[in-house]
């Protein structure tokens, strides 16, 4: 059954959220949490735009759910939490894939995670000697998530192809990612800073870390036409602001920069993140 899913029904459902080990967030560097932090509170609103799209649009029920760079599992043990009793098949592809996670996901809400190399060419990673190849039949999937992992990887169309491969005929995938023209970037700029200081830093190398920084971020008509090379037909395609700073204690800086962001968010392009949802036609 569809149903609107309102904002302030779905944090009441994070507040009640239980989080594994796996996405347990701590202070840094660059960031004091206001509260105990995981990663579902953290990245809260971006969740709700996925949820939301998802309980408005999709037939979950007996369907089929992939998610790509499922670490920490989040989305698959909310979508297991959300929807219990249905007939729901979840999976994950992609890099982080320890044992201990792998059978923790299986145990818990009985998703099955395939450690699987999405970026192929990137040098760092061959090494591994990790299946590039999603261990799915041709056309078995219904619905693709692939949150915040596409600025990760040197070649992108690797992992949009296979999710091409994997998804039936009509099949949806769902994407985000920062966008690259958001004000952030373009106040660093002007005050003399890259605004690639997220990505991987110049002769990062290390076979045995899988986690890799950014290596390239997009503007939304450059991912629109990414997707669109691979066969899909993109009906969705926004800009909008992720709010990841609301759980953060602010100084004065940020506090300002988060008041020039929401000034600067009339105009689209300058927004945080995008959301694209594309289908396989």
């Amino acid at each position: 059954m569809k149903t609107t899913l309102r904002k302030k029904d779905f944090y009441k459902i994070i507040d009640q959220y239980s989080s594994s080990k796996f996405e347990i967030m701590v202070d840094s560097s660059w960031a004091k949490f206001k509260r105990p932090m995981n990663y579902l509170l953290r990245n809260r609103y971006r969740f709700f735009k996925v949820f939301r799209h998802m309980m408005d649009n999709f037939d979950l029920n007996n369907a089929s759910f992939l998610d790509l760079g499922p670490y920490p599992g989040t989305t698959l043990r909310l979508l297991r939490y959300l929807f219990p009793s249905n007939d729901l098949k979840l999976y994950g592809a992609g890099l982080r894939a320890s044992n201990e996670f792998v059978n923790f996901m299986k145990k818990e809400c009985k998703v099955i995670i395939y450690e699987v190399n999405l970026d192929p060419t990137n040098p760092d990673l061959i090494s591994r000697n990790l299946n590039s190849l999603i261990p799915l039949n041709d056309g078995t999937i219904d619905y693709i998530y692939a949150g915040e992992i596409i600025e990760h990887l040197i070649n992108p169309e690797w992992m949009l192809k296979e999710a091409f491969r994997v998804l039936k005929p009509g099949g949806c995938i769902m994407i985000t990612t920062p966008n690259v023209t958001r004000i952030g970037n373009i106040f660093k700029l002007l005050t003399g800073r890259s605004n690639y200081e997220r990505l991987t830093p110049i002769g990062a190398q290390d076979p045995q870390d899988e986690w890799r920084g950014h290596f390239r971020e997009y503007n939304l008509k450059e991912l629109t036409k990414m997707v669109g090379r691979q066969g899909f037909k993109v009906i969705i395609g926004i800009n909008y602001n992720c709010q990841v700073t609301e759980m953060v204690v602010k100084n004065w800086a940020r506090k300002s920069m988060d008041l020039i962001k929401r000034i600067f968010s009339i105009i689209p392009h300058f927004r945080d993140d995008i959301f694209l949802v594309a289908i396989k036609s």
